[in-house]
């Protein structure tokens, strides 16, 4: 009976200290399981504060950055359009110069006046008729001359001197006065009946200041006309 009683006491001492020790060890764990959910929490909200602060940070980040970037893009923008525009453009400027400016080896217009007198044709002028004796001296009848036809092309020989007169306009080919045929110069024949005179050719080939280019034309055959005073004969060409 003692050994069973003792042997009960001991089994009760022991379950005592299993049920100390389990409570010492539970102990711990719900401290741990306390740390744990402290954690867990202080995180979550942490977690909270920084999604509620991460709007307000970038509406605080983004005003700023927004118009610079969308300069940025319109700058860039703009650029492009320019350098596009003057890709476009620059055929078009290529293809008006082309128009404006001639190929090379193409003929140029000529603008040369074609009665203008040339220095060939200058080298081939000549005395076309011979003069009878006596038929270039005196005066014809001054209504005779002044309604003779003076138009076409009469050179002088003696003196070098070529004129060409047509309705419009005259050309005077004269070297020791700088006159070379090519510049239109108006003329008129002028009745100086009433003075008694011979008629006046005039050639305004010197400018509006200066005095015409007179010859005092004597008669008129159609072929040659003649000057008494300045002894001249000039022979139309043919």
């Amino acid at each position: 009976m003692t050994e069973r009683k003792n042997r009960m006491i001991s089994v009760l001492i022991a379950l005592g200290l299993l049920a100390a020790i389990a409570g010492c060890s539970a102990a711990p764990s719900a401290q741990s399981t306390g740390a744990t959910v402290s954690a867990a929490s202080a995180q979550d909200e942490e977690i909270t504060e920084n999604a509620a602060s991460a709007p307000s940070e970038e509406m605080t980040e983004n005003p700023a950055s927004a118009p610079s970037e969308e300069m940025t893009e319109s700058a860039a923008s703009v650029q492009e359009e320019e350098m596009t525009e003057n890709t476009v453009s620059a055929p078009n400027e290529s293809a008006e110069q082309d128009e404006e400016e001639p190929l090379e080896g193409a003929p140029l217009e000529d603008d040369t006046d074609e009665n203008a007198i040339t220095q060939e044709q200058y080298s081939s002028f000549h005395a076309t008729v011979k003069k009878k004796k006596g038929k270039a001296k005196g005066f014809r009848d001054f209504d005779e001359t002044l309604n003779s036809d003076f138009l076409g092309t009469w050179y002088d020989p003696e003196m070098g001197e070529a004129i060409r007169l047509t309705e419009d306009a005259a050309y005077v080919y004269i070297p020791y006065l700088d006159l070379y045929g090519d510049v239109p110069c108006t003329w008129e024949l002028i009745d100086r009946s009433e003075r008694g005179k011979c008629p006046e050719l005039d050639i305004y080939c010197f400018g509006a200041d200066s005095g015409p280019l007179a010859y005092y034309v004597a008669g008129n055959t159609g072929k040659y006309f003649w000057c008494v005073s300045q002894g001249q004969i000039f022979y139309k060409q043919k």
